[in-house]
């Protein structure tokens, strides 16, 4: 097997395409990881694959290549956010907040690189804006990841999303019991059970604002517990007497700061929503709606 095959694979056009087997993505991604081909050859195999679809058991394949190239950390009573690793552009970080209402709590933020395409606000971002609560813990992937960050300029330069977007959101760095997902699209709800159920004591899929794991509009929530769907859950604001609008506009990293040093009155009731769905996925609450009256 060669890499140049792997390229054919997903680079010979609609009639010619086919899916890598799990093995052929076993090599392909740590091929990808070691960067044992060219540039030009990565990024020919990245957009390929992406222009192709990928399937589930490419997934699977790179997301536990990738998985094992992570140096591990052990932080116990901790919840993994997987917020995506371009930002976020219309609403500031909920969870900020939320980590405030949970000191017992851990939130694992991943903090590397700005990855494309969307080009937003990370929350490692406001760092030098504002003081973060010592309950937010960032993973450092140029420590931790250091073969994964170093395609970061590749990706810049494709400037594309490619299949590390999709399996990048829990890296499962830090061994936490429990890990919350966000995604637009509702076909991620499986996939996302498929790449990250079976890593988590309790795993949370929303599809949430701007594909973050945060609720910041009317949502569906999967729950799943040990590999199974437990839950599945409509979130309506308008039932929590929640009355906020997200930006119109891209908002700076200085008027996120700004904004969450001084929240408006339905911007603190939408964090504690976010703070009740943080109860959910840490099993300190099964029932949101409770756990936010709770908080009041």
């Amino acid at each position: 097997m060669t890499f140049t095959e792997c390229i054919k694979y997903v680079g010979t056009g609609i009639k010619g395409n086919k899916d890598l087997s799990y093995e052929m993505m076993s090599f392909a991604m740590d091929a990808v990881l070691n960067q044992k081909m060219s540039d030009a050859q990565i990024g020919a195999f990245l957009v390929g694959l992406r222009v192709k679809l990928e399937s589930d058991e490419e997934l699977l394949s790179a997301y536990e290549v990738l998985q094992k190239s992570i140096t591990l950390e052990n932080i116990p009573q901790s919840i993994e956010i997987g917020y995506p690793a371009d930002g976020k552009n219309k609403t500031p970080y909920l969870f900020y907040l939320s980590a405030k209402d949970l000191p017992d709590t851990t939130l694992i933020v991943n903090d590397g690189f700005k990855k494309p395409a969307k080009n937003g606000v990370l929350l490692s971002q406001l760092k030098d804006l504002i003081e973060m609560p010592k309950n937010i813990y960032f993973f450092n992937l140029k420590n931790n990841a250091k073969k994964y960050e170093a395609l970061t300029s590749i990706r810049k330069e494709l400037g594309l999303r490619t299949i590390f977007n999709t399996i990048e959101r829990l890296l499962g760095g830090t061994q936490s019991r429990f890990g919350i997902v966000g995604m637009f699209h509702n076909t991620y709800f499986n996939k996302y059970k498929m790449l990250y159920a079976n890593k988590y004591e309790r795993l949370v899929i929303v599809q949430g604002d701007e594909g973050t794991p945060e609720i910041a509009k009317n949502c569906k929530i999967m729950v799943v517990d040990d590999g199974e769907i437990t839950n599945e859950i409509k979130i309506r604001l308008s039932d929590f007497d929640i009355d906020y609008e997200r930006a119109k506009e891209n908002i700076s990293k200085e008027q996120m700061a700004n904004d969450l040093l001084n929240p408006s009155s339905e911007f603190k009731k939408l964090a504690k929503l976010n703070t009740a769905l943080l109860m959910l996925v840490s099993k300190q609450s099964d029932d949101i709606r409770e756990a936010y009256e709770g908080l009041f």
